[in-house]
Order: C-alpha cells, then structure tokens, then sequence
C-alpha cells in the first residue's frame, strides 16, 4: 500500500483563558493511495461548551465516537469465508455501523447469522433470484441496538434501519 506523506490534515489548535492549547488525538485514515489523519477527539469542545454554558453544576461530559464502514462484497459464495474476513476486519477497526451491498443473500440467512454473532446484529433484505448482485444488509453493534426503532426494507436495494 502506497501512502502520501505530503497530506496531512490538522485541527486548529484553539486556547483556553490560561493559554493552554487543547489536547487532541488523531485516528489514521487509509485509502488506497494516501493517509489521511483526523481528529476524533471531541471532548475538550464539549467541556468549554460546558463552562460557558448557564448549567455548570454538569459535571459529566457525553463524547462518543461512532464509525461507519461500507463495502460491496460482491457475492458471500457458498461458504462464510468473505463474509468473516470482511467482519474480523470491521471489528480490529472498532466498527459500528456496516453496509454491505451484493450479498446475493436473503433474510433467512440474516436470521441464521444474527444467532451466529454476539458483538453485531444484522438486518437484510431479500435478493433478486435472477440478478447477481442484488441484496444488501446493514450490520451494527449490539451496543447501539437499543437506539434502532424502525427497519424499512424496500426490495432488494434499499433498507433503513
């Protein structure tokens, strides 16, 4: 994999009353060709957001981080063999929502997967018998399962959830 050192996004480094510049942490992102850096740390923000705010007796600050992963697999095959490389990969990167395209799947094996799984749950919809390439599903970690409401299949190339 070739990187591109010559690219390198950096935050803006704001400073408190006392003179002190924020903290920051970075999360490398890798594209084919080059490798980005971005700053995933939000809490210094939200805590002089927090001081300014009428309600200081807040004492406890929400951050979180959320990642998102899309990929067309192009077919799952006949075994799980894709399918568990693509997921080992996703959760090495701390993933929490997955799109995933051409599953050539249908929703029976989405419930066959589910019980399967203890970190993710997934929602699929069906595929066109006809046509290679149809069916998608969304995976997402247990640990926002709870905030799902509503799962909106329509045919076999478009699902909300």
């Amino acid at each position: 994999m070739m990187t591109n050192n010559n690219i390198r996004v950096t935050p803006k480094t704001k400073k408190k009353k006392k003179g002190k510049p924020f903290n920051t942490s970075f999360k490398n992102i890798q594209n084919n060709n080059v490798t980005y850096k971005q700053d995933t740390n939000i809490r210094p923000l939200q805590k002089e957001q927090n001081e300014h705010s009428p309600n200081n007796n807040i004492s406890e600050i929400n951050a979180f981080n959320l990642v998102f992963m899309g990929h067309n697999i192009n077919g799952l095959g006949l075994d799980d063999f894709k399918l568990n490389i693509l997921m080992d990969y996703c959760t090495n990167k701390r993933a929490d929502i997955i799109g995933i395209v051409e599953t050539n799947r249908d929703r029976k094996y989405g419930k066959f997967w589910n019980k399967q799984n203890a970190e993710y749950t997934s929602f699929w919809t069906n595929k066109d018998n006809k046509i290679k390439g149809s069916g998608m599903c969304i995976v997402i970690n247990k640990k926002w399962e709870k905030y799902i409401r509503k799962i909106n299949r329509i045919g076999t190339y478009y699902i909300e959830v």
